[in-house]
């Protein structure tokens, strides 16, 4: 079993901010957040002060953390000038860290088998231009090993064309797995399976039928077409509920994110060593579980 983890450095994100004996914050961001661009002018000392937090929770989030991946872009965007009210979101998701550092990503033998990808999109999430975020992510058996969450940089037209978008983008990874995969002598015998919860993104994609909606849609996002048409990936269709990516693409309610945080394949460190060492005899006690990302 491999496990990966950055407790460590959670542990000192936490901490050097002062928030170890703060009252941890259930999820990164309210689901109720409706945070918008400043208008002001912020204090230099702030402004600094912000991006090092930024930096500090983009890197825990790149290495093992893909549960901060959404709050982190979104706050990221503010990182130029951040009001009051952005001090206050950053503060939380460092105490939602606070209450989750032991999280950590576990790959077993038992994850075998071919990649399966989920996109998703939230439509004119951002409400200062109307511009969606879009998300991916891939997993090996049930843990996910590439994520990505980032504003779109048009505004689409219908949840059709945000979720076409985010398809395109999934395309393309998953493209890149595939070649990856033949380099390192494992060539994929079947499609990629993208997973996504929009029937006219997955209808479009499919070239089904006449779509007034596509007619919005940028030529080159029709790329998923031809990716489709030469069996390097195979779109379905699966219920929004159990599309783990829409952890990527906005704020959840406490139960929902719990529930695609899980899927995640995010687990408590202790008891992955513990799991280690039960199903490796040979470990001894004083096997010890190091950081695998703390600079």
């Amino acid at each position: 079993m491999l496990s990966l983890d950055q407790e460590v450095f959670a542990k000192e994100i936490v901490h050097r901010l002062g928030q170890d004996q703060e009252k941890p914050a259930a999820t990164p961001l309210s689901s109720q957040e409706k945070l918008t661009k400043f208008d002001g002018e912020s204090d230099p000392a702030t402004v600094r002060d912000y991006q090092r937090i930024i930096g500090s929770l983009m890197y825990l989030m790149l290495g093992t953390r893909p549960d901060l991946a959404y709050a982190v872009g979104k706050l990221s965007r503010f990182s130029s000038n951040p009001s009051d009210e952005h001090a206050l979101a950053i503060i939380r998701t460092v105490q939602y860290v606070c209450g989750t550092t032991h999280l950590c990503l576990n790959y077993t033998r038992s994850n075998h088998g071919n990649p399966i990808g989920f996109t998703d999109s939230d439509w004119a999430g951002d409400t200062s231009d109307s511009k969606s975020t879009a998300g991916y992510l891939f997993m090996i058996g049930d843990a996910v090993f590439s994520w990505y969450s980032k504003k779109q940089g048009h505004v689409s037209t219908s949840t059709a064309d945000a979720e076409y978008t985010a398809l395109f983008r999934g395309g393309e990874q998953a493209f890149w797995l595939r070649q990856l995969y033949q380099q390192i002598g494992l060539p994929f015998s079947a499609p990629l399976k993208l997973y996504c919860d929009n029937k006219s993104a997955i209808a479009i994609a499919k070239n089904q039928g006449t779509h007034s909606k596509s007619k919005a849609i940028r030529i080159e996002f029709h790329a998923v077409r031809d990716r489709i048409n030469r069996h390097e990936i195979e779109v379905e269709y699966v219920r929004s509920k159990d599309n783990t990516a829409d952890i990527l693409t906005k704020s959840l309610p406490r139960d929902l994110f719990f529930a695609h945080r899980n899927s995640l394949g995010l687990t408590n460190v202790s008891e992955a060593i513990t799991f280690f060492d039960s199903s490796n005899p040979e470990t001894s006690d004083s096997t010890q579980h190091e950081d695998a990302f703390s600079p």
